[in-house]
């Protein structure tokens, strides 16, 4: 088994279903056969359990109580399952492009290379209220955008860190390096990495709730590699992600994105 992708899951299933089309329409276009790949949901207090299992396709039904869903605790649990010697982590909510599955071979091919970051940009509401019910248009909107740059930087852009962990690209222009000291590139949630170059590093599951679990986790990465980090991105649309656009509160997300939880989170995160 060569790639192994995890997606913790909860309550998202329309998005989900879009989720693994895509990635399995990322596979047959990059020649990446079923037998190279697994994509592991791991799932814990959905009120309709997803049923997506077959082929690449695998349900790990982590039935632990959760009232805060614990993205980190589900994410360990994929560790623990894959079989892959790269591992992807990605969310529910993700429209992979057509290249993606190029980018995760990229990593056995550059050693130098810590982990691959994406560039995440966001559909519009009108869109992506259609998963479920039209999801054939939802992934011909996508289709135009990932192969058409112009139309691809008009989408409003995710999250995406530089010089440090939880730096937003707002603040990135106040630093200026020489051309052979490029700024460390973290990215966001999302992003690829060996096996080994994880190694014994897991994610902490003492972050409960939305907030600061992916940020730390970016930057125990760079730690452990310090003047040795390395990142790779793709600057083509279609080897990043388009996320499907939901309600991002704490009435939408009960047990989840709450001002507690993200409280909470950056406390312990600037502690340490």
């Amino acid at each position: 088994m060569n790639y192994s992708i995890i997606i913790p899951h909860r309550n998202r299933l329309f998005h989900l279903q879009l989720c693994v089309y895509s990635l399995l329409r990322s596979a047959r276009g990059c020649d990446v056969d079923d037998k190279e790949f697994e994509i592991l949901i791991v799932e814990n207090g959905s009120t309709y359990a997803p049923l997506l299992t077959g082929g690449a396709v695998r349900v790990i039904n982590d039935i632990r109580p959760m009232v805060t869903f614990n993205k980190p605790k589900l994410q360990n649990r994929g560790i623990e399952e894959a079989e892959g010697d790269v591992l992807a982590f990605v969310d529910a909510d993700a429209i992979v492009g057509p290249k993606w599955f190029e980018t995760l071979k990229w990593l056995p091919q550059s050693p130098g290379t810590t982990k691959v970051c994406y560039e995440v940009r966001m559909m519009p509401s009108c869109i992506s209220r259609q998963a479920g019910c039209c999801n054939s248009d939802v992934m011909e909107y996508a289709e135009r955008v990932f192969y058409n740059p112009g139309a691809w930087t008009t989408h409003k852009k995710g999250f995406d860190a530089r010089v440090h962990p939880d730096m937003p690209e707002s603040q990135w222009g106040q630093f200026h390096c020489p051309a052979d000291n490029i700024l460390p590139h973290f990215g966001n949630s999302q992003f690829a990495i060996t096996r080994e170059k994880l190694g014994d590093l897991r994610f902490n599951e003492e972050y409960e709730g939305a907030g600061y679990e992916d940020i730390w986790m970016n930057r125990e990465i760079w730690r452990k590699y310090g003047l040795e980090y390395r990142t790779i991105e793709a600057t083509e649309p279609a080897y990043n992600m388009l996320h499907l656009a939901h309600p991002r509160d704490e009435k939408n997300m009960p047990g989840w994105r709450e001002r507690e939880y993200l409280n909470r989170n950056k406390r312990r995160y600037d502690r340490t």
